[in-house]
């Protein structure tokens, strides 16, 4: 009986998330700039999320991820982290073919001025995305699954559903609408929620996955904005 509680739980949370994040979505638009509805609603997800983790269930610091002796160790890795998977992106942008990339970069994002892209870097982005989606998924939603399966199970169930709570906003950013390039910005998404996880997993805290998700996504903006208009 516990074993079902515990997967139905897991499940209940996923689809909650994943319908929060397609109607946050949808309510806020496609903002690259970041709007401060968006700030709203992630930090009342991380709210929702430490409310759910208390009184649903019932995980201590240590299950979330909040053991402050691995805080060190973990933003060490999430900087590693971050550097690899910059690396990676700004060497498969080089080896694409040319013009391959414009239709997956949103023209909004070119659009934006130098401040309003520090803005977003520098206080939109922790606060309506990497805090967030980092307590949500690899904090609760991860320690829910780690209950019953082990680590690669579960940090690729915990994957699954934050790729699909990309799905609006994806389909927002996507100017061209091409099921196969909606399909690899999903998927892009899924890997991201795996590298995340295992970051989560390795470190024993979710600092370093904070960290990095920010870095990510900070990096990834200022390098389509420099390959557009380079």
């Amino acid at each position: 009986m516990s074993h079902r509680r515990d997967v139905r739980q897991a499940v209940l949370l996923s689809a909650f998330l994943v319908v929060y994040g397609n109607a946050k979505s949808a309510l806020v638009g496609d903002a690259p700039e970041g709007v401060p509805l968006g700030v709203g609603f992630g930090l009342l997800l991380t709210g929702l999320m430490a409310l759910w983790a208390r009184y649903v269930l019932r995980l201590d610091r240590d299950e979330l991820g909040l053991a402050n002796a691995r805080a060190r160790q973990s933003l060490i890795w999430g900087l590693i982290v971050t550097l690899v998977v910059l690396a990676l992106t700004q060497l498969g942008a080089r080896l694409a073919p040319a013009g391959s990339l414009a239709d997956s970069v949103p023209r909004s994002l070119l659009r934006l001025s130098d401040e309003q892209v520090l803005r977003r870097i520098g206080f939109m982005l922790p606060f309506d995305t990497a805090l967030p989606e980092e307590v949500a998924f690899r904090g609760v939603l991860l320690a829910a699954l780690r209950r019953r399966y082990t680590a690669v199970p579960a940090v690729v169930l915990a994957a699954i559903p934050f790729a699909l709570w990309h799905v609006v906003l994806t389909g927002l950013e996507t100017e061209r609408r091409d099921p196969l390039l909606l399909i690899g910005k999903l998927g892009a998404d899924f890997t991201g929620g795996l590298w995340f996880g295992f970051l989560r997993v390795r470190t024993g805290h979710l600092a370093g996955g904070v960290l990095a998700h920010w870095l990510i996504d900070a990096g990834l903006m200022l390098g389509a904005r420099a390959n557009q208009t380079g």
